[in-house]
């Protein structure tokens, strides 16, 4: 996600000290060892929801069925997310994590589109920030 009062727009992954740290400070006490075992029954459930979303196809694709919305969703829920905005996050997610491949490998399109979802979920988050401020 670009990242405004910065001097470059670049995904704030990209960006170096002080403006990186400054940022991954921000977020990081959402990202502990002890709230993400906090979340150990609700991601069990996740599991075990998403595998058994699968059952009846009788194959499951590891990647898409699971190790994509798997983080995703419990991402949305550590950002605070409401479960009904899950589906924005996982239409985010794609095109932002495509950003993150070497400038080279992605086309115009792509990078438009995760322009887009950078844009999006930054004013999606601010106005949660301000829903919570509130």
């Amino acid at each position: 996600m670009a990242v405004e009062g910065c001097e470059s727009n670049q995904s704030f992954i990209f960006l170096d000290p002080p403006d990186h740290d400054r940022l991954r400070r921000l977020v990081m006490h959402q990202f502990t060892p002890e709230r993400i075992e906090g979340m150990q029954d609700q991601i069990v459930q996740l599991v075990n929801s998403l595998l058994d979303a699968q059952r009846d196809r009788g194959q499951l694709d590891i990647v898409d069925d699971l190790a994509y919305p798997l983080p995703v969703t419990v991402i949305c829920r550590l950002l605070g997310g409401p479960r009904e905005d899950e589906p924005r996050f996982h239409a985010w997610a794609t095109p932002l994590a495509r950003s993150l491949d070497p400038v080279q490998s992605i086309s115009e399109a792509e990078v438009q589109q995760a322009a887009q979802a950078a844009m999006q979920m930054g004013e999606y988050m601010s106005s949660l920030f301000a829903a919570r401020r509130a």
